[in-house]
C-alpha cells in the first residue's frame, strides 16, 4: 500500500509537470510543430530527474507509518518533504540546462506539480494509518 501511494504521487507529479511544461514552452500548445518533442523529453527528463524524490517520499511515507503517526501528520510529512525534494530536483536540474526566464515559470510548475499530486492522494495518505504493509 505504501510502494502503490509513494508511486501514484510521483507519477501524477511527473505527467502534470511535463504537460504544464511542455504547455509553457509550446506557448499553450500553439507551436504544433514542438509539441511532440518537448512532452517527450519532458517526460523523460522529468522521470529521471525526479526519481530520487520517489525513492525519498517512500522512505517519509515508511518512517511515518512505523512510527504510528496519525494520517493528517503523515500527509503534512509527505506534503511538505514532496515540495522541498521538488525545489532540490529542480535546482539541480537547471544547474545542468539554462531556460533563462523560461525558468520563473518552469519552477512554479515543478511546485504545482508537487501540491497538486500530493493534495490528490490525500485519502490515501490518510488511510496509511491503518496498514503496516509494503
Amino acid at each position: 500500500m505504501k510502494f502503490l501511494v509513494a508511486f501514484k504521487i510521483w507519477i501524477i507529479a511527473v505527467v502534470i509537470n511535463t504537460l504544464l511544461g511542455a504547455a509553457w514552452l509550446t506557448y499553450f500548445f500553439s507551436d504544433q510543430g514542438s509539441i511532440a518533442m518537448y512532452l517527450f523529453f519532458g517526460f523523460a527528463f522529468c522521470v529521471m530527474a525526479s526519481f530520487p524524490i520517489y525513492i525519498g517520499l517512500l522512505i517519509v511515507i515508511n518512517r511515518s507509518v512505523s512510527k504510528n503517526d496519525y494520517g493528517k501528520m503523515i500527509f503534512i510529512k509527505v506534503l511538505i518533504t514532496g515540495i522541498i525534494l521538488s525545489i532540490i530536483a529542480f535546482l539541480l536540474f537547471f544547474y545542468f540546462w539554462d531556460f533563462g526566464l523560461q525558468g520563473h515559470a518552469l519552477f512554479l510548475c515543478t511546485l504545482l506539480s508537487s501540491v497538486i499530486s500530493v493534495s490528490s492522494q490525500h485519502k490515501s495518505l490518510m488511510r496509511l494509518q491503518q496498514f503496516d504493509d509494503i
